[in-house]
């Protein structure tokens, strides 16, 4: 198997163009599906802690959507989602979803933490500053990513830096 996970969205892509086997695909499915078990039996074990995190996505997800909106945001995790070697694409990968309400992408003190630092978005680019992996501030990578508009209208990769 690969290494690390593709997300789901990644697989399902693999899968169509055959580059790996049905076998390979729900394999690694199963991972996926075991890791989201985990964390909602995690919740349910420390119900206060999980209440006080769900807090926190709310507040997270309310300070971004005052300045920008749903539906840019949603792009903006997507397009980040497909980025290589970025951790938190797994709990982003549905983004485009949705159902699946803004605030559960947001991970503000659960680790893997993804925070938003800060965005800058207009008709054309997006600067994103995130952080990401470790819960201790100075233990999580920052970075800071910037994406074009192609001229179909998709945001693409322009530039992506650590920042700490």
């Amino acid at each position: 198997m690969m290494d690390p996970l593709p997300t789901p969205r990644q697989l399902f892509r693999q899968y169509d163009a055959g580059e790996i086997t049905r076998e390979a695909f729900h394999a690694a499915m199963r991972q996926h599906q075991e890791m989201l078990i985990e964390e909602m039996e995690e919740a349910h074990q420390n119900p206060v802690a999980a209440a006080i995190e769900e807090m926190r996505r709310r507040y997270a997800a309310a300070k971004l959507l005052r300045r920008h909106n749903e539906e840019e945001l949603r792009e903006i995790f997507v397009a980040l989602s497909e980025l290589a070697d970025f951790s938190p694409a797994h709990h982003l990968w549905n983004a485009a979803h949705r159902h699946v309400p803004v605030r559960v992408f947001f991970r503000p003190g659960k680790e893997p933490v993804f925070r938003v630092l800060e965005l800058k978005a207009d008709r054309w680019e997006v600067c994103i500053r995130v952080e990401h992996g470790a819960a201790a501030r100075r233990q999580a990578t920052r970075e800071e990513i910037h994406f074009q508009r192609d001229d179909r209208g998709e945001l693409i990769l322009r530039q992506r830096r650590r920042l700490s």
